[in-house]
């Protein structure tokens, strides 16, 4: 057994009290840690105080945990037996899904003067874990929903929603953008979830991932074009409906930054050289493929046309201190993504990315030494006032 094989037993999308898997959060998360636990060690179990603690939990939630796990029979006469599939797709994230699971819970972080990260439960860390299985290298994780989130978990809507309210606040999430139902635009659509790799939490993990931050101006462009070219693509009932509904409006930026992101990434020398036809050829599929309406073929390519416009915009602020970054960039495959304005409280916009060669780029060395209102600043975290009142922490956030 290998532990991608027993992430996709414990996440699978089956219903609460199925047999033959945990279906508890503890039961879940116990479950996780033994995959560990056993592969280093053998199927022969520890005693029960000496799991809990390597596990980080107390022994009232272990005891519960450890029960849950006898009741769908993956442990037995002391030993780790799981009921799961040889087959296990390969994860990305597989080190940093040990590091939350088993790794030091006293990581140190900085703000100018030493502090730690404190307060991360099970039901917090197995939500990370849940989302770290699907993400991106950027860390977006979608288009995911609450109830997609609720079935690998086990914990309900409600709690899933106070657990990512909890992680923003510590700065692991950056932020989210909320699904939608019922939109004659878009139909029913989900979230996307987007993780802060760059938390001295596990920045270990993403040593080759920095941030450059944009002029918050450019936020006002991007608005003004999305609705122009919103209007070219579906006419009058579509702003109406926008207008209604503001939800759907963050929905449709994060999907043309999404589109964004492929074409700085797929399609960087095309971008330089403004050769349309391959980001066309790109677009048309991701574009109908987020659109429930039928459109015609030209108003789509009127769309992708103010796409690539901002994509170029994009571009040339990146290179604008070093005109030469253009071609030595295009000489190799990096990864950018351009992460949504998370909030209204003004924001740069931050594009993540894998290439080194910006000179302006932060990476996680320097933002260790910033306050969290930085963090905020720059579009890398969402600010806790953002949040409904129902769901804001009283305790101070923390990065």
């Amino acid at each position: 057994m290998n532990l991608e094989s027993a992430l996709s037993a414990v996440f699978s999308k089956r219903p609460n009290g199925c047999e033959g898997t945990p279906s508890t959060p503890e039961g879940k998360f116990l479950a996780l840690v033994l995959c560990w636990i056993t592969e280093e060690k053998g199927p022969e179990l520890p005693d029960k105080k000496s799991l809990y603690a390597s596990a980080h939990i107390s022994s009232h939630l272990g005891a519960r945990a450890y029960q849950e796990l006898l009741r769908c029979q993956w442990i037995q006469a002391r030993r780790f037996e799981p009921t799961v599939s040889r087959e296990g797709r390969a994860r990305r994230h597989i080190d940093v899904i040990r590091h939350v699971l088993v790794g030091s819970q006293d990581q140190i972080y900085g703000r100018g003067e030493q502090e730690q990260l404190k307060g991360l439960s099970v039901k917090n860390r197995l939500l990370l874990v849940s989302l770290l299985d699907r993400a991106e290298f950027s860390g977006k994780v979608g288009p995911i929903s609450i109830g997609d989130l609720a079935q690998m978990t086990g914990l309900g809507a409600n709690q899933i929603k106070v657990q990512l309210q909890k992680l923003k606040e510590l700065g692991l999430v950056s932020g989210v953008v909320p699904g939608a139902t019922g939109g004659a635009v878009f139909g029913k659509v989900k979230s996307y979830i987007y993780l802060n790799f760059l938390h001295m939490y596990w920045c270990d993990f993403f040593f080759d991932l920095s941030a450059v931050c944009l002029d918050a101006s450019l936020w006002q462009r991007i608005m003004k074009d999305e609705s122009e070219s919103l209007y070219r693509l579906m006419g009058d009932s579509s702003l109406d409906e926008l207008v209604r509904r503001p939800e759907l409006g963050s929905y449709f930026r994060n999907a043309m930054l999404m589109l964004i992101s492929d074409i700085l990434s797929l399609h960087w020398h095309d971008l330089r050289l403004n050769n349309a036809v391959s980001i066309l050829q790109m677009g048309r599929g991701v574009i109908l493929k987020f659109l429930k309406a039928q459109v015609p073929a030209s108003n789509v390519d009127i769309l992708l046309t103010v796409v690539a416009s901002i994509a170029s915009q994009i571009q040339t602020l990146l290179c604008k201190n070093d005109k030469g970054l253009m071609t030595r960039i295009g000489l190799e495959n990096w990864h950018f993504c351009v992460l949504p304005q998370f909030g209204v409280h003004p924001q740069s916009m931050v594009v993540l990315t894998n290439c080194p060669h910006f000179p302006n780029r932060l990476d996680v060395n320097w933002l260790r030494t910033c306050s969290h209102d930085f963090w905020i600043m720059s579009g890398l975290m969402t600010s806790p006032d953002d949040a409904p009142l129902k769901l804001r922490s009283r305790r101070p956030g923390v990065v």
